[in-house]
């Protein structure tokens, strides 16, 4: 609007617009709740060119906080801090002052929840302990920031992005579960392949069941190899299909100047002189990338690292050696 030859501004709000504040209860960070009236009364007053107008739209801004539940002191300390605020300050540009690169600190991500500050003070008490190890201390010297994600809403479940078919007409024709031979004659995986619907931790004797049809073809598989004269057991993943991966191990395994060359070949020859009689190998979960696609070996990096750690695998009471918990990072 126009006065004396004067352009003043000031906000509009349609008669037919909401009160589309965040509400003071949301779950949301306590921060975050505390900040938005401060951005929003300092907004009103870089766009209001006058002070007079200014304190008429606060007054309809602070009745629409009061309707979503705000404190009435966050209001005023809101109000106060905007009005005393010199505009011209307000509408100059800010020279941001850059900050270390994103990539120098290492940061902890999660999504937000209500225990979200006890799991940052946890673990900040704890990390004194990563500093003992060298390579941490190098990596963690910058420091490490604490960041939250999004929390699943209700408009996940209700309104999903991706469309979901109930009825899904594009079944495997095969309906059984469970690690099978591909049967071919020249397969070599095929006659240490355990054809079973469940596998088993010698650790934990707790038995899971395989929730997908395995056969020494099928990719994407997390595998588990057994020492049937001891017990140890190890865990896997490939990309490629499960008969390449576990050739490889057969033949590392017979080969003697292999013998040394991995956990599992320098097992077998200590344990039973690299006799394949006791080599026994399963399929125990196929990883498959969805509509979208996506990072298949991550995938199965974060799948054999769960598997390590639930048929507890890991030296010395199994044959894995690496446990690289970083793919959940």
């Amino acid at each position: 609007m126009a006065k004396a030859n004067t352009i003043h501004t000031t906000i509009y709000r349609k008669p037919c617009s909401g009160n589309t504040l965040l509400h003071a209860q949301s779950w949301h960070p306590r921060s975050q709740i505390a900040g938005i009236p401060i951005g929003q009364f300092l907004r009103l007053h870089r766009n209001c060119s006058t002070l007079g107008e200014f304190k008429i739209k606060a007054d309809e801004m602070r009745d629409r906080f009061q309707e979503r539940g705000y404190n009435s002191k966050s209001i005023q300390r809101a109000y106060t801090r905007a009005e005393t605020t010199d505009r011209v300050t307000l509408l100059t540009p800010q020279n941001k002052t850059h900050k270390k690169e994103f990539g120098q600190k290492i940061y902890f991500i999660t999504r937000y929840s209500r225990q979200y500050k006890k799991i940052v003070k946890t673990v900040k008490k704890f990390l004194p302990i990563l500093y003992a190890d060298r390579d941490f201390c190098r990596a963690l010297d910058p420091g490490i920031g604490c960041v939250a994600r999004r929390a699943y809403t209700l408009g996940d479940s209700l309104s999903p992005s991706l469309f979901k078919e109930t009825n899904n007409s594009k079944q495997d024709f095969l309906r059984h579960s469970g690690c099978f031979k591909c049967g071919h004659n020249r397969c070599v995986t095929c006659k240490y392949l355990k054809v079973s619907g469940e596998f088993t931790s010698t650790v934990t004797t707790t038995t899971y069941k395989i929730k997908h049809y395995i056969n020494c073809c099928s990719r994407g598989i997390v595998y588990l190899i057994t020492c049937t004269k001891c017990g140890k057991q190890y865990v896997g993943c490939t990309i490629r299909s499960l008969k390449e991966r576990i050739r490889e191990h057969i033949n590392q395994v017979s080969n003697i100047k292999l013998s040394s060359k991995t956990n599992v070949t320098r097992h077998f020859q200590k344990c039973n002189n690299s006799n394949l009689k006791y080599f026994s190998i399963q399929g125990i979960e196929q990883i498959k990338t969805g509509i979208r696609g996506g990072d298949l070996l991550m995938k199965l990096k974060k799948r054999e690292v769960y598997w390590i750690f639930h048929l507890q695998t890991r030296l010395p009471l199994g044959l894995n050696y690496t446990f690289d918990v970083t793919c959940y990072i």
